[in-house]
């Protein structure tokens, strides 16, 4: 009986004490710009200009973010993060209807992000798990300035003339949302490593650039997908464990 009453107390044990406090957390690593992403113009706003709706491919880049938040001990988290991304243009596609666009070699250029959100997360604490590996999920929502800042000059550019050129210096700031799914590795008694998957996107932005020297609207759509990792350290002390009991055959008990 008191095995079996033992047995049964250390089953019921969660793994660890929760943590409840701020926490503060960094971290860089691959920002993957999706391909062809929609790149066109709305309509010619001056002489020259013309109307194409086209894609923009992207090299890989880089990302960092810093967050600040607050484990509220019941596996979830809410955060501030503060995020730059960063990829470098490699071409506008032609769209098959006599336009060539800008061949990779005929642009030059990047589109900067940087993003304000506010994320709640969720901890998969599964009770019995000692690995330290906590996996977790969550999104967010909030704010981007997204600034496309490219020159191109295509000499055999069509529907012309020759040589075709696009502009953009502009940015804007945009609703922005993502989805995130990591899992984080206890390191020490504070601090746990950090590797989180990112997709970032804002709502379409229309830019006011150049076509052939003209003015010209430009519409541009940013989605990303991230690869990070980091490091997440709680700035309280874990809380002390709780006192276990062992029960004795009389019902007495004895920490």
């Amino acid at each position: 009986t008191t095995l079996l009453a033992a047995t049964a107390t250390l089953a019921l044990m969660p793994a660890a004490n929760a943590y409840e406090g701020l926490y503060g957390a960094i971290g860089a690593g691959l920002n993957y710009m999706e391909p062809d992403r929609d790149l066109s113009n709305d309509g010619p706003n001056g002489t020259g200009a013309f109307i194409f709706d086209s894609d923009a491919d992207f090299d890989k880049g880089i990302g960092v973010y810093t967050a600040i938040g607050y484990d509220w001990g019941n596996n979830f988290r809410t955060e501030l993060e503060f995020a730059y991304r960063n990829n470098d243009f490699r071409h506008i596609a032609p769209d098959g209807a006599g336009f060539s666009g800008w061949p990779e070699g005929t642009i030059a250029g990047d589109v900067d992000s940087r993003s304000i959100m506010l994320n709640v997360l969720y901890d998969l604490n599964y009770i019995g798990n000692d690995s330290g590996l906590t996996p977790y999920i969550g999104g967010g929502v909030g704010f981007a300035n997204i600034d496309p800042e490219f020159a191109g000059s295509n000499p055999f550019g069509a529907p012309g003339p020759n040589p075709m050129t696009i502009a953009n210096t502009q940015s804007q700031s945009l609703f922005a949302y993502q989805g995130i799914a990591g899992v984080a590795y206890q390191l020490a008694e504070r601090v746990a490593l950090d590797l989180s998957y990112r997709y970032f996107a804002t709502k379409k932005g229309n830019y006011a650039g150049t076509l052939n020297g003209a003015p010209a609207n430009l519409d541009f759509s940013y989605h990303t997908h991230s690869l990070f990792a980091g490091l997440r350290w709680n700035f309280n002390a874990p809380p002390a464990p709780p006192v276990q009991y062992k029960y004795c055959w009389d019902n007495s008990s004895v920490p």
